[in-house]
């Protein structure tokens, strides 16, 4: 009896290390994030409900999306998770170095000017996180300038849909959809939710959103990831949508290397962590986009023959796609994944 239960004990704690390695890996952390992009069932949570954060989970049966969550006032990015949503940022054990070095100019507007969050997340960087400026500021502001701390085109490039803040935001690309009740029956609300162990959120949409799946038209060749990087933080929502971002040393091995297409259709059949199949219809030669962290793992096959995925905007995952429609499939496959 003692062997089993030290048995079940040495499941347990090898499944808490191994599978959220094998999540972050098959997706962005992805952290599913296929970056954090855990992905936890909401009736499988125990945080009491929040009817802001609510609304976000009607929208989870359409394309697929993540959220980010402002780190302030002990909100953490685990609360959207528990709703079953996933997540661009998070508490991540294992993740992608490129998808650390890409959240790194995701928060580089705070991280330039507050030494203490630069040294946190690039000394150590376990918590890819909005962090609120260490001096407390956020306290002081009627609304958080929010491109003056975060780059909301790095994190629209990485499907975020969604902020979720405990402040209210300033941003003429963020839509508030839902925020605290005012007056004396919001004062009520408050109370109740605090009682229950809620909070009320402010949630914007970010209009700026490209979706999980795009086609590039074009293509930017960088010579370091860092040059590439820098390019990406100064580039506007247009050219990231419209031109691979990529180093020459994956592009140095496409086939032919010239882009010709001017559009892109894709429907979605099948997106979670582990297995993708998209309908995909250019009129032209371009680059399929999927926003998810690229691993060598990933296996693609366009109309069943096996094609190769290339690095995309450091992080992400680029197929190269004919004129006409295909049928792309990608399926994570790691070595240590289970044959039943």
């Amino acid at each position: 009896m003692l062997k089993a239960f030290r048995l079940r004990w040495l499941v347990m704690i090898l499944a808490g290390w191994l599978l959220p390695a094998a999540i972050v890996s098959a997706q962005l952390p992805l952290v599913d994030l296929s970056a954090g992009m855990y992905r936890i069932e909401a009736e499988l949570a125990h945080t009491p409900q929040n009817r802001q954060v609510g609304l976000l989970t009607a929208d989870a049966g359409t394309d697929p999306f993540r959220v980010a969550t402002v780190a302030h006032g002990g909100l953490h990015p685990a609360y959207a998770s528990a709703y079953g949503l996933e997540t661009a940022d998070g508490y991540v054990v294992m993740y992608p170095a490129t998808y650390h070095q890409y959240w790194g100019k995701v928060i580089e507007p705070l991280t330039s000017v507050d030494r203490r969050y630069y040294d946190y997340f690039h000394g150590w960087g376990n918590r890819i996180y909005l962090f609120a400026p260490s001096s407390g500021e956020f306290a002081h502001l009627e609304a958080v300038p929010f491109a003056d701390y975060y780059s909301l085109e790095l994190l629209a490039l990485a499907n975020t849909r969604y902020i979720i803040s405990p402040l209210p935001l300033s941003h003429d690309k963020l839509k508030l959809i839902a925020s605290p009740p005012h007056g004396s029956e919001g004062a009520n609300t408050s109370l109740r939710d605090r009682l229950r162990g809620t909070r009320p959120l402010y949630i914007y949409e970010n209009m700026l959103c490209l979706p999980r799946f795009f086609v590039s038209h074009g293509v930017n060749v960088f010579d370091t990831g860092d040059d590439l990087l820098q390019a990406m933080a100064e580039a506007d929502i247009e050219s990231l949508r419209a031109t691979l971002f990529v180093e020459r040393r994956f592009w140095a091995g496409v086939d032919g290397a010239s882009l010709d297409s001017t559009s892109g259709e894709i429907e979605v059949r099948v997106s979670s962590p582990d297995r993708i199949t998209l309908s995909v219809e250019t009129d032209g030669r371009g680059v399929l986009v999927i926003s998810s962290t690229y691993s060598p793992y990933w296996v693609c096959t366009v109309d069943g023959v096996e094609k190769g995925i290339i690095p995309a905007y450091h992080t992400f995952m680029g197929v190269v796609v004919e004129k006409g429609t295909h049928i792309v499939q990608l399926e994570y496959r790691p070595p240590y994944r289970a044959s039943w």
